[in-house]
């Protein structure tokens, strides 16, 4: 369990900061009511990072629906064991930020039903690759005490904005 840090995740009203942009957006915890959009969000954002491309394949949809999955097994386990910041603009979801706290890392695994629902939406072949990948990162993760940043994503029609910036600035700013 993440050390108790009560009051110290508050949402904060960030500004874009550039010309084009004159709405601000607001950057706080992840409520379980918003967690479909930010799946959403994950999904959108790595669908064509080339480590997806390499993993999933060049189909793009079948990418989005990879992803999806992924992010439908991460998000419950991030949100109870770790942190997840959104960035919000209005009502709409814009960027996730996924990190884990000192000796939080790794993310303790979904629930049997939600490991099976991902393996089984990504396919069998697409789980086992994402499990060399992970192991791969295993054998160099620090093992001292530390945040992790496991992710960062922000949706593609809001990307060059500033808020995967704002993100990570507001993570900072309460771990450093």
């Amino acid at each position: 369990s993440p050390p108790s840090r009560e009051g110290a995740w508050r949402p904060e009203v960030c500004s874009l900061g550039r010309a084009d942009a004159a709405a601000g957006f607001a950057v706080g915890p992840l409520a379980d009511a918003e967690r479909g959009a930010a799946e959403l969000v994950l999904a959108r954002a790595f669908r064509d990072s080339p480590l997806n491309v390499a993993v999933i394949g060049s189909d793009p949809e079948r990418r989005l629906r990879a992803n999806l999955h992924g992010a439908r097994a991460l998000l419950p386990v991030a949100q109870a064991s770790g942190l997840v910041l959104v960035a919000r603009e209005g009502a709409a979801t814009r960027g996730l930020l996924v990190a884990t706290p000192p000796f939080g890392w790794p993310l303790p695994a979904p629930t049997l039903r939600a490991h099976l629902r991902r393996v089984l939406g990504q396919g069998l072949r697409v789980a086992r690759r994402w499990g060399q990948v992970f192991e791969a990162l295993a054998r160099v993760h620090l093992r001292e005490p530390h945040w992790y940043l496991a992710t960062l994503g922000v949706d593609p029609p809001a990307q060059g904005r500033g808020i995967g910036s704002a993100l990570l600035a507001h993570w900072l700013a309460d771990v450093d």
